[in-house]
């Protein structure tokens, strides 16, 4: 009936049409399936074999995240599916599922971005102050919506209208839990922005994005410019998705341990060869490297798009090669280069803000969306907390002081 009733509208009203299809995914019953309903859930989504939310549901989280350990669910009505993970663990995670790492300990280290010494002083004191009352609280007693384990998201502009069905029926099968939609940021999620602040949820300024536009002449900028002539100047072969061996993958993972396990975090997601193999195996990111005379990967970068945006994916370098071989720069700019030519608006994530700013980015602050309202009060503490140091004082850090 549907389609007979969705045909003749169409003859009649294209713009009644959307409103039609809209109305359609948000009142569709929201099913909830379990690692149990993996199998049952291909049955029904044929088309989700291979997708990053099919094998995760499927696979122990720690099979893909060494410092994980998370439940996780999928959330469908039908046409849509959204991946939700559910943090149950004591501050152990990494900080991409521990709002206590997040806030606490990563917030530590991250005091360093600061040019500022109060600025580092008043990170620093925050989390001295409120780390053992956020444990107590149970910060980590969460579920994060659309959280397929990477440190940037691109979500999908189909959830916007199951925000209300799906918080419905969270709260009811999972009263305990705060709910998340993680990071997000008005330019590449506008619609999704507006549903979640007009459907209760807190928004909570994190960090800041750069962000590129594709209407922006970026490659003549002439850091671009001369990162893109390097390639030229350095003996490097760029190897694209398709042309990378079992070995490029133990190396691109080598290459990402290098620079985010050793280099910056523990909490950073220590993601695994599984994990790589399986990006590269399913296409969950497009990978871009750099081999050097002796056959070896010395550099990768890697990025997914979808509805016109484009995110950065896992990077990484070897951080033993001198800097002045310019293997970050090298392969940034392929990634630009490629964004550029796709037309994609593309977030590069946070971190190294004059290096990217004089690349033409744009920076845009980057939110959690916090749904707190159906916890007791102890439990909503934490969060009343955040929101107001971070709209305070941490989003004129973030203009002022980062570096």
């Amino acid at each position: 009936m549907a389609k007979i009733i969705l045909t003749k509208i169409q003859e009649k009203s294209h713009s009644f049409t959307i409103i039609f299809i809209a109305m359609e995914k948000a009142t569709h019953p929201i099913t909830v399936f379990t690692p149990k309903d993996a199998d049952r859930f291909l049955e029904e989504h044929r088309e989700k074999t291979g997708s990053i939310e099919a094998i995760l549901l499927k696979n122990d989280l720690s099979l893909f995240v060494t410092n994980l350990k998370a439940g996780r669910v999928i959330l469908s009505n039908g046409s849509v599916s959204i991946l939700a993970t559910l943090n149950k663990t004591k501050c152990e995670n990494t900080h991409i599922c521990s709002p206590y790492n997040a806030y606490i300990t990563y917030a530590k280290a991250y005091a360093d971005h600061f040019n500022s010494l109060w600025a580092k002083l008043l990170i620093i004191t925050f989390t001295k102050m409120f780390g053992k009352l956020f444990q107590w609280t149970k910060i980590d007693k969460i579920i994060q919506l659309n959280n397929t384990i990477s440190t940037i998201n691109l979500h999908s502009t189909d959830l916007s209208a199951l925000i209300p069905d799906i918080v419905l029926k969270l709260k009811k099968r999972y009263p305990k839990y705060t709910i998340m939609v993680p990071r997000l940021n008005q330019i590449m999620d506008s619609t999704l922005f507006t549903a979640l602040k007009n459907g209760g949820f807190v928004l909570i300024p994190t960090k800041m994005v750069h962000i590129y536009d594709p209407e922006d002449n970026y490659l003549s900028k002439r850091n671009v410019k001369a990162d893109l002539s390097l390639l030229k100047k350095r003996p490097y072969q760029i190897v694209y998705h398709d042309e990378l061996s079992s070995e490029d993958i133990k190396r691109i993972r080598e290459l990402y341990e290098m620079l985010f396990i050793k280099k910056h975090s523990r909490y950073a997601p220590d993601l695994t060869i599984h994990y790589f193999q399986q990006c590269y195996q399913h296409r969950w990111f497009e990978f871009i490297a750099l081999r050097n005379q002796s056959g070896i990967i010395d550099a990768f970068i890697s990025y997914a798009r979808m509805n016109g945006g484009m995110i950065c994916g896992p990077l990484g370098y070897d951080t033993t090669k001198p800097r002045e071989m310019g293997l970050l720069r090298m392969i940034i700019s392929l990634s630009l280069d490629r964004a550029k030519k796709t037309g994609s608006i593309y977030n590069l994530g946070s971190g190294n803000e004059k290096f990217k700013l004089m690349r033409g980015s744009h920076r845009e602050i980057e939110y959690n969306a916090i749904y707190y309202q159906h916890l007791p009060f102890y439990r909503q503490l934490p969060w009343k907390i955040i929101a107001w140091f971070s709209n305070r004082f941490l989003v004129k850090l973030f203009k002022k002081h980062l570096i």
